[in-house]
C-alpha cells in the first residue's frame, strides 16, 4: 500500500498545489461534518418537542390518576 507522500510525490505537484488540495480536502470533510451535525440537531429538537408535547401530559395524566 502507497504512504501519502509516495502518493503526493508521484503527481509532481508543487508545494502551493500541495496545501491547496490538502486545505480543499479538509474544508470539504468540515463542510460534510458540519451538514450532518446540522440534521442531527434538527432531529433532537423533533424528539424534544414530541417528548414535550404529547409524552409529558401523558405522564402527569398518570401522575394526577395515581394521586386520587
Amino acid at each position: 500500500m502507497l504512504t501519502y507522500m509516495e502518493v503526493t510525490m508521484n503527481f509532481n505537484l508543487k508545494i502551493r498545489a500541495k496545501l491547496m488540495l490538502s486545505f480543499g480536502l479538509m474544508a470539504l470533510l468540515m463542510f460534510i461534518v458540519g451538514i450532518i451535525a446540522f440534521f442531527s440537531i434538527n432531529n433532537i429538537v423533533r424528539n424534544m418537542n414530541e417528548i414535550g408535547k404529547v409524552r409529558m401530559p401523558s405522564v402527569r395524566t398518570l401522575l394526577v390518576i395515581s394521586e386520587a
